[in-house]
């Protein structure tokens, strides 16, 4: 059976007012913030030469992936190229709460590039080249594992019994609330004005800390086929444009447990297990236009406009609950209930966003090139009015923009990249700062990277390296009031490690 979540969805309408970036839990009954940046956040270099770079080459070009950041860079190709670009990421994510750490690591082998250039040179004309590309870029990986426990006062339960406040039973959301009815996690205490109570909001529960623990696995990847064409203008002036159609695949699975067993205070209550499944995929297309201009035979400037990427998204999600309770005379009993399979298509526009650089050629030992983008992350909307006229999905649109616009910043990231050449050999290093997207956060997080390459006439091999720092927040569930019950946060520690190779052939 399919649930349509239009009548269903549950809307994050609080905002948590710290530096960190807060992945809220509950996520499979409606979109959250949270999933407008994660769909507009770049986090991966395709090639080995990008990588080593920290895809510092737009203003150079000369790279697959510089096309993608910057497609004037198409231009300078003299010889058509054919690549491929395997890569491997490893995401070590440390998860700290209640005085607790806990370590995961999860690693990936994957297709970051693979791409076809065709070079054309006019020689009786103004314009030196005219190039064609189409490339494949994977620009985000989204394999991670991580998970902590401990013991902290407050229940999920308590984020049920809020929501049911006042309802009838059959306005309780099917997701959550609706589950906990099923299960006998919430039981009515008062017909009239439609209260419920649960086993844990009782003396002495409430007051007791209660063991907590959660593992979320996701797994999927964002990439973007890009069609881009280029000329050379007299070898002052490149130009270029492309289109990207740009495709989604995510998949979470979230284990959530509470476990009386370690504070034999707690009566009743014994063991809850929420297990939550989202599995989000979806097409998008953009344009992109660029310019590379060089004043003389070592100076390059570029500029590069990326337009918003305009999406097409499905979620379906649907989630488990199993229960265990004790009466009075220590009689136990247990349930366990599925909710329906829910299933909602809508649409996203991500940032559009802008970058400039600056490169200098070393004659045959190399270059310097560096490179400032801004991205704009209030610009974010939600459209989940796609398919429906529905008044309570407009309403749901329209807090969640806003809570886009409240919560997100602007963006700044700074990249630094060298080459040096020794004959065929190349050494590459590079560093990124990029600024925190946060509102009332201006901190930064840092990569660093390096990497080798070898260049022939007709063959090249480069391997690039980078290590990525940062820090986020994550939230299992929220409540209305925070001052009665308290937000559980898990602060994680992410190293990202991403390594790719590059076999490329001139044609």
């Amino acid at each position: 059976m399919l649930w349509d979540c239009k009548a269903q969805k549950v809307v994050i309408m609080k905002k948590i007012a710290f530096s960190l970036l807060i992945f809220i839990g509950l996520q499979a009954q409606a979109q959250v913030i949270s999933d407008a940046l994660r769909w507009s956040t770049i986090t991966s270099y395709s090639t080995g030469r990008s990588t080593a770079l920290v895809g510092t080459m737009s203003n150079l070009g000369g790279d697959q992936f510089a096309i993608f950041s910057n497609p004037a860079g198409l231009a300078t190709f003299r010889k058509s190229h054919i690549t491929i670009s395997p890569g491997y990421i490893n995401k070590y994510t440390e998860s700290n709460f209640a005085s607790n750490k806990e370590i995961n690591s999860n690693y990936r082998f994957s297709m970051a590039n693979l791409g076809l250039v065709s070079a054309r040179e006019q020689n009786a004309s103004k314009w030196k080249t005219i190039n064609f590309s189409v490339t494949y870029n994977k620009l985000a990986d989204y394999n991670q594992s991580y998970s902590y426990s401990g013991e902290s006062k407050g229940s999920i339960t308590d984020r049920w019994k809020e929501n049911a406040q006042g309802l009838d039973t059959m306005e309780f959301n099917a997701f959550e609330e609706g589950l906990a009815a099923d299960a006998g996690v919430l039981f009515i205490i008062d017909k009239n004005d439609k209260s419920y109570g649960t086993d844990y909001d009782t003396e002495p529960n409430k007051s007791e800390k209660l063991f907590k623990s959660q593992s979320i696995n996701s797994q999927g990847y964002m990439g973007e086929i890009t069609l881009a064409f280029a000329g050379n203008l007299e070898e002052k002036v490149q130009i270029g444009g492309s289109v990207g159609i740009r495709l989604l695949d995510y998949s979470v699975n979230k284990d959530y447990v509470e476990d009386a067993s370690f504070n034999s205070k707690i009566i009743n209550f014994k063991r809850l297990n929420f297990t939550e499944y989202v599995f989000t995929s979806g097409a998008g297309f953009n344009f992109n236009l660029g310019i590379i201009y060089k004043p003389n035979n070592s100076l390059r400037i570029s500029g590069a406009f990326h337009s918003p990427t305009f999406w097409n998204l499905t979620d379906n999600y649907y989630n488990d609950l199993s229960y265990s309770y004790a009466d009075d005379d220590n009689n136990v009993f247990k349930s366990a209930v599925e909710s329906p399979e829910g299933i909602f298509k809508y649409g996203l526009k991500d940032p559009m966003r802008m970058n400039g650089g600056i490169g200098y050629i070393l004659g045959r030992r190399g270059f310097i090139s560096g490179e400032v983008e801004w991205t704009d992350y209030r610009t974010s909307t939600f459209n989940l009015l796609k398919n429906s006229q529905n008044s309570e999905d407009r309403k749901t649109q329209n807090v969640l923009n806003n809570a886009i616009r409240d919560a997100y910043s602007t963006s700044l990231s700074y990249k630094l990249g060298a080459e040096m050449a020794m004959g065929s050999f190349r050494v590459r290093g590079g560093y990124v700062l990029r600024q925190r997207p946060y509102a009332n956060d201006d901190a930064f997080d840092y990569a660093f990277a390096g990497g080798l390459g070898l260049n022939s006439e007709r063959i090249f091999f480069d391997i690039g390296f980078l290590r990525f720092k940062e820090s986020s927040g994550y939230v299992p569930y929220l409540v209305g009031n925070p001052d009665i019950h308290p937000i559980q946060l898990i602060k994680n520690k992410i190293w990202t490690t991403q390594l790719n190779f590059t076999l490329g052939f001139r044609i």
